[in-house]
Formats: C-alpha cells, sequence, structure tokens
C-alpha cells in the first residue's frame, strides 16, 4: 500500500493522508495507480501511466493528488 490507513503526521512531519475516505471517483484512480506501480516493480509495464485528473471546483482534485 501507498499510504497509511489512518491519518498523521509522522515523525519528519510528512502528512499521511487516510485513502479509506476518498469518494468512490478517487478510489478507482486511486486504485489504478496502484495497481500500475504493483505491476511496475513485478516488471510487467513496458509503457508509462498517463492520467489527466479533472474536475469542475471542490470535487477533490488536490486531495486525490496529495493521496497519490
Amino acid at each position: 500500500m501507498f499510504l497509511s490507513r489512518n491519518s498523521r503526521i509522522d515523525e519528519e512531519n510528512i502528512i499521511l493522508m487516510d485513502y479509506q475516505i476518498l469518494n468512490e471517483n478517487q478510489k478507482i484512480v486511486f486504485k489504478q495507480i496502484e495497481l500500475y506501480y504493483h505491476d511496475a516493480f513485478k516488471g510487467h509495464q513496458d509503457e508509462s501511466l498517463r492520467i489527466i485528473v479533472m474536475g469542475t471546483a471542490r470535487t477533490g482534485k488536490i486531495y486525490l493528488i496529495e493521496a497519490i
């Protein structure tokens, strides 16, 4: 997993986000990225992952990007 299940600040003041509170659309994108990197670590990816995060104001784009 990329993130802690609990939001907290660690010893180095890095904010770890709670990915469980992402909305359904955010979770879809997050899982897609997570699967891509799991495959990449196993050596199964040949192409770069390309994702555009779009939406109207206050839909959680920045929150999603920070979670990633």
